[in-house]
């Protein structure tokens, strides 16, 4: 072959190779765009909500912070102008847009910047921001009351067009970027308690007959104990005050002006002979309310024991992980021995007291569980009473307990009788009930994320291998003629 028609050759080739794999590069995919269309404009929805529950009322206040070129460029406009050179911004999206989005908010609230739009979020939560300019935007929440707390917007700083590739600042790289004009954003917030006087009564309440056989003590010692929470999530108790109820103050004593963000109970500190130890912790009653106080009154209710203290047990409503009794739980005693029901009874703030005259089993049976938790399986327990002499010599008894099926837990009480615990389950999705309100971790603003196709890039490669190797054949042909 000729010199000259080999040279033809190879040029028609790499013409070839370039008409064939030059434009799929170009055609990777319909919804690729190569640049920003400043001339078009976009919308901005902000949903503001608490799980499904919408959060309406809070003004969100919008600022155009920056102009985008079309190739995603940001340019500071308006009032931010006196920013450059101040602020942490070099014209590309920043890698923390939550610090940047404070530090704007905190200099257009103070400076008075002009905004270019506002609007309330609606009973859906929503809040929708129409015929918006390309460009970079500060969006500034309002606190919200609603119930029990206040919901403090995160401030947001967003992008329109918004998509994959503003961190790292694609176009100007050469590459492609999905831009979506229409950005949907669930803003994220700090959620807290709203702060509240709150005042607890303690009334104490006998239950032995009025006082038939003339052993209620004189006074009792109660104490207002509040639940300490740590960083670690450990919780800890700590007595705040310890006051005595007798006749003379009829039995009753106000705590006021608590804290309605801290979490306190009620509990008897001093034991009484005869008597049942009351602990109540959930069973409060709140008896009035106003913007700014609530009173809460606790009835703590002594039980006189049975008359043969030996021969009885207690069983105990716990929630996992709970020292305290759970209130709300419908649960049944059966004696198996004799198939009849013992007692069906209500869960309180103290554990229940059962009186046994002989050994027997038994099985506890959970019939509704307080809302919040799962019922818990049944527990079947065998309770012995087994008589021996001391060693006076003088006739004596000792009751046991053995759990043969079921949760097996019991415990001493500090009188010394055994204490069957029944223990609930959190309901799924369902957290520990909030003994002591935290606020809610302060999360930072999401960006909208839209799928990054990219452009189709491995063609480019091939071609330049391919003319390479065309080039090599080209020149070593040469040689050989």
């Amino acid at each position: 072959m000729k010199k000259s028609n080999f040279k033809k050759l190879i040029t028609l080739l790499t013409v070839f190779l370039m008409a064939v794999c030059l434009p799929l590069s170009l055609i990777a995919d319909d919804d690729v765009v190569e640049k920003i269309d400043t001339d078009r404009t976009g919308s901005l929805t902000i949903v503001f909500k608490d799980g499904d529950i919408p959060i309406e009322g809070s003004t969100f206040t919008v600022y155009k912070v920056a102009n985008v070129t079309d190739e995603l460029y940001f340019n500071l406009t308006g009032d931010f102008k006196q920013l450059s050179g101040k602020i942490d911004f070099d014209g590309h999206y920043p890698d923390d847009p939550a610090s940047l989005a404070d530090i704007l908010a905190s200099k257009a609230i103070a400076g008075g910047y002009e905004s270019v739009t506002s609007a309330i979020s609606n009973a859906e939560g929503s809040a929708t921001f129409s015929e918006l300019e390309t460009g970079l935007y500060l969006v500034v929440g309002s606190k919200v009351e609603i119930g029990d707390y206040i919901y403090t917007p995160d401030t947001l700083l967003v992008s329109i067009p918004s998509g994959d590739g503003l961190e790292e600042h694609e176009i100007s790289k050469g590459y492609y970027t999905v831009a979506d004009y229409d950005v949907e954003v669930v803003l994220k917030y700090r959620k807290e308690t709203i702060p509240r006087i709150i005042n607890i009564a303690v009334i104490k309440d006998w239950d032995d007959n009025n006082n038939e056989d003339g052993s209620r003590p004189e006074e009792i010692e109660v104490a207002l104990v509040e639940m300490l929470v740590d960083d670690e999530g450990n919780i800890s108790e700590e007595i705040v005050e310890t006051v005595s109820l007798s006749e003379d103050n009829k039995w009753s004593y106000k705590w006021e002006n608590l804290d309605n963000r801290r979490a306190y109970f009620v509990t008897e500190i001093s034991e009484t002979e005869g008597y049942i130890l009351a602990n109540y912790r959930d069973e409060y009653i709140e008896v009035e309310r106003d913007d700014k106080e609530w009173t809460w009154k606790v009835m703590v209710t002594n039980e006189k024991l049975p008359d043969n203290p030996d021969f009885y047990f207690e069983i105990s409503k716990r929630a996992v992980n709970s020292t305290n009794e759970l209130a709300g739980a419908t649960l049944k005693l059966i004696n198996n021995d004799t198939n009849e029901l013992v007692e069906e009874w209500l869960s309180g703030g103290d554990s229940k007291v059962v009186s046994i005259e002989e050994s027997a089993t038994y099985t506890l049976t959970e019939i509704s569980a307080p809302e919040g938790f799962e019922v818990a399986e049944d527990i079947t327990f065998k309770v012995t009473i087994t008589e021996f002499e001391n060693e006076d010599g003088e006739p004596d008894a000792k009751m046991e307990v053995e759990v043969l099926s079921g949760h097996d837990e019991v415990e001493e009480s500090k009188e010394g009788v055994p204490v069957v615990i029944m223990r609930d389950e959190y309901s799924p999705n369902t957290s520990t009930p909030p003994t002591s309100p935290k606020p809610t971790p302060t999360p930072t603003p999401n960006k909208p994320e839209l799928p990054n196709t990219g452009m189709l890039w491995w063609p480019v490669p091939i071609l330049g291998v391919c003319g390479a190797l065309c080039c090599y054949i080209g020149l070593k042909k040469d040689d050989e003629d």
